[in-house]
C-alpha cells in the first residue's frame, strides 16, 4: 500500500527511458548504429548519477517556442510579463546546489515561452522549435516559418539540417538565440551540442522521437497489448 502511487508512475517511467538516446535510436547523434553493451551500462551509470531535476528534464524534455510566424516575424513574444516560463529552481545548480533551493530567474535576453507536453500533430510548420533533451539541444525549423526570421539566425532563408548559426554579434535575433544556448548549457554538467534539423528532412523524427506525448498512446497501446495477450 505504501509503494502504490510510485509502482503507478512506472509505466510512464517506462515510457520516458524509451525515447531517450540510446535506447531511442532516431535520437542517435551518431549514424554509426546500435550503441555496444558498455557504452549502454556507461549511460545507465552516468544517468544514475544525475540530481533529481536534471534526471527529470531528460527524462521529459523541455520545447521552447523560438518563434511562431502568426505571432510575427520575430522571436515569439513571452506569455507573462514578469515570470519568464523557462526561470526553473532546479536547473540553477551552480546559484542553488540544493534540489529545494528557490527559484532562479534567467536574464531577459534568455526568456523564452514554453510549449508543455505537444504532440506531433500540434507543432506548428511556421514555427522554430528549440527541444532541450539535456543531452542535446535540437532546433527545429519549421517549412513555414519567416524567412527574415530565418535569414537572421543563419544567414540564409532556407537553412539546411545541420546550419550553423550566425556568429554572435551579427543582429539582435541571432545574439538571443546564442544567450539562452548559453544559459541552457551552464546549467548542466557536460556540453550540450545544437542540432538543427529541418521540417520535411529524415532527420526530422530525431526531434519528434523525444516529444513525450507524442509517444504516449502507442506506448499505452502497447501495453494494452501485452496484457491482452497474458489473459
Amino acid at each position: 500500500l505504501v509503494l502504490f502511487r510510485p509502482l503507478a508512475l512506472f509505466p510512464l517511467l517506462t515510457l520516458a527511458l524509451s525515447t531517450m538516446p540510446p535506447l531511442n535510436t532516431p535520437s542517435l547523434a551518431s549514424a554509426a548504429g546500435p550503441r555496444s553493451p558498455d557504452s549502454l551500462a556507461a549511460f545507465a551509470h552516468g544517468f544514475r548519477l544525475l540530481p533529481t531535476h536534471l534526471a527529470c528534464l531528460a527524462l521529459a524534455p523541455r520545447l521552447l517556442v523560438v518563434h511562431e510566424r502568426s505571432l510575427g516575424d520575430g522571436w515569439a513574444p513571452v506569455e507573462g510579463a514578469e515570470a519568464p516560463p523557462l526561470a526553473d529552481a532546479a536547473l540553477a545548480a551552480e546559484e542553488a546546489p540544493d534540489e529545494g533551493a528557490a527559484a532562479a530567474t534567467l536574464a531577459p535576453s534568455a526568456a523564452t515561452r514554453e510549449q508543455l507536453l505537444p504532440r506531433g500533430s500540434e507543432v506548428s510548420p511556421s514555427s522554430v522549435l528549440l527541444l532541450d533533451t539535456l543531452q542535446e539541444l535540437s532546433l527545429w525549423v519549421g517549412a513555414q516559418a519567416s524567412p527574415a526570421f530565418l535569414e537572421q539566425l543563419f544567414g540564409t532563408p532556407r537553412p539546411a539540417d545541420g546550419a550553423d548559426l550566425l556568429p554572435e554579434g551579427a543582429n539582435s535575433a541571432v545574439d538571443r538565440m546564442h544567450s539562452l544556448l548559453a544559459t541552457l548549457r551552464s546549467q548542466r554538467p557536460s556540453h550540450a551540442p545544437l542540432t538543427v534539423l529541418v521540417h520535411g528532412s529524415p532527420s526530422e523524427e530525431r526531434f519528434f522521437s523525444r516529444l513525450f506525448a507524442n509517444a504516449y498512446e502507442p506506448f499505452l497501446l502497447q501495453l494494452l497489448s501485452d496484457q491482452r495477450s497474458r489473459l
